[in-house]
């Protein structure tokens, strides 16, 4: 991939806690984003050379409930910063899919140098004549990839800490790992 910024997307969570408590809590909590990758590999052995191209888009969406351990409540004073803990239960559906075609709908034929094109042969007043018609990707990502898993239960972790701002604004750092 030339440009890795193409494959950037965003994504959100939110989430709504409620403590039982100084330390645990339950949080109920979404997450919505998207993935994108592109490949372009060549491997040659000998006198053979391979070339590979895929790409993908993967929507994802995720529903959890999760049972929150915030320390604030076991520190001394009003702590501006405190570790938390959080795991759970949750539901991952994952639609993904590919860019095949181009806006013709002509599908992409990429070629050994990484260009993308085809050959095209027409009669110009009664001769053959070959081009090669280049093809740039469109970035639609038409093809759906349906034969793969579309959704799972999921164990989501996570591990941080909690800036607090205030009396209901905070803001957390830490690490997640959803296992599948």
């Amino acid at each position: 991939n030339l440009n890795p910024l193409l494959d950037a997307r965003l994504g959100y969570f939110l989430a709504v806690e409620q403590r039982f408590g100084k330390v645990i809590g339950v949080e109920i909590g979404g997450t919505y984003g998207k993935l994108a990758g592109t490949d372009n590999q060549t491997s040659g052995s000998g006198n053979s050379i391979t070339s590979f191209t895929t790409n993908f888009q993967s929507q994802i969406m995720q529903g959890q409930l999760m049972v929150t351990f915030n320390f604030d409540g076991v520190m001394k004073g009003d702590p501006a910063v405190s570790p938390f803990i959080k795991f759970g239960i949750g539901y991952m559906s994952v639609n993904t899919s590919t860019d095949l075609k181009d806006a013709n709908g002509v599908a992409y034929n990429y070629n050994k140098d990484g260009s993308i094109g085809y050959q095209q042969t027409y009669t110009v007043g009664g001769v053959p004549t070959t081009s090669f018609v280049t093809q740039r990707r469109d970035y639609k990502y038409e093809s759906s990839m349906r034969n793969s898993a579309s959704g799972s239960l999921v164990i989501p972790m996570m591990a941080g800490l909690d800036f607090t701002f205030g009396k209901h604004m905070t803001f957390l750092v830490g690490v997640g790992y959803t296992y599948c």
